[in-house]
């Protein structure tokens, strides 16, 4: 994996639900939310060191895993077959991603923001060998690649706020080019309907042009004096809008911005914290 674009995507993350949610990954763990248990799927393969040139799997069936189960060799083989075309490069994909026991609604909503599922799959181990194995075959069916490709998710809950919770997925891909990109999706829930919950559900419907205030008002790159945002409509930097991209946690509502979707990739992830006390009045 491109160590640096990682290192650039771990810090783009981490300042959202803070460091110490990261660089220590278990291959399982459960933690108890409001009588449900939020586990997590932990899985690292780097198709250079697990797969031969000559398809010889078994040895390897200790090495590649998903919450111990092993990938079929189906999967194996597409990747076997996309290295052999591409000899000379390097697959890596590394997941860590909770998610939630018995609640097949909260499940398909993540896997699908994780491994671009269509919501229909709800078991992990499901998801990943698709999404590895379509990714295989891309790879088998590209003209020409860079010399590493690497993809990295993870789906992190937040702390509980009443009974929603709040659920990160962040993907990062790295084809080669001159950086890699990062993408984030937050997803937000109601344990006690055990339902997903979208900004209508928690603002009130007249708020939303006094929450785009506050968004202006909050957006970090204000703290430039220079900054402005474009006159032209549709044209970088934009000022934020209220979208579905937010986390409920327990001082705040945090908006999350990827990269390019304000501004140029050089301003990075945008993160814009506003404060509930501010928001009391725009609350459901």
């Amino acid at each position: 994996m491109n160590r640096c674009g990682q290192a650039k995507f771990l810090f783009d993350v981490a300042g959202i639900y803070g460091k110490d949610r990261f660089g220590m990954k278990n291959s399982t763990k459960s933690v108890v939310i409001s009588s449900l248990s939020i586990l997590s799927a932990s899985f690292f393969l780097n198709a250079e060191d697990v797969v031969s040139e000559a398809h010889d799997l078994a040895p390897f069936s200790e090495e590649i895993f998903v919450s111990g189960a092993t990938l079929s060799p189906d999967v194996l083989g597409n990747i076997s077959e996309a290295r052999d075309f591409h000899a000379a490069h390097h697959f890596s994909f590394e997941f860590d991603v909770d998610y939630f026991k018995g609640v097949p609604a909260f499940n398909r909503a993540i896997f699908d923001a994780a491994f671009d599922c269509d919501e229909k799959i709800c078991d992990p181990e499901v998801a990943i060998e698709k999404f590895i194995s379509g990714k295989a075959i891309e790879l088998d069916e590209a003209a020409e690649i860079a010399d590493e490709y690497s993809f990295f998710v993870s789906a992190k809950a937040a702390p509980v706020v009443g009974n929603r919770v709040s659920v990160l997925v962040s993907r990062y891909e790295d084809t080669g080019g001159a950086h890699g990109n990062s993408i984030f999706f937050c997803l937000n829930f109601d344990l006690a309907g055990k339902k997903r919950i979208f900004l209508k559900d928690v603002f009130k419907e007249e708020s939303i042009p006094a929450l785009e205030k506050l968004l202006r008002e909050h957006d970090p790159r204000r703290e430039d004096a220079e900054f402005s945002y474009s006159p032209e409509k549709g044209e970088i930097p934009l000022p934020p809008r209220a979208t579905e991209n937010f986390l409920i946690l327990p001082d705040e509502i945090l908006f999350v911005y990827s990269p390019y979707e304000l501004d140029c990739y050089a301003a990075g992830t945008i993160l814009i914290h506003v404060p509930v006390a501010e928001l009391r009045d725009l609350l459901k």
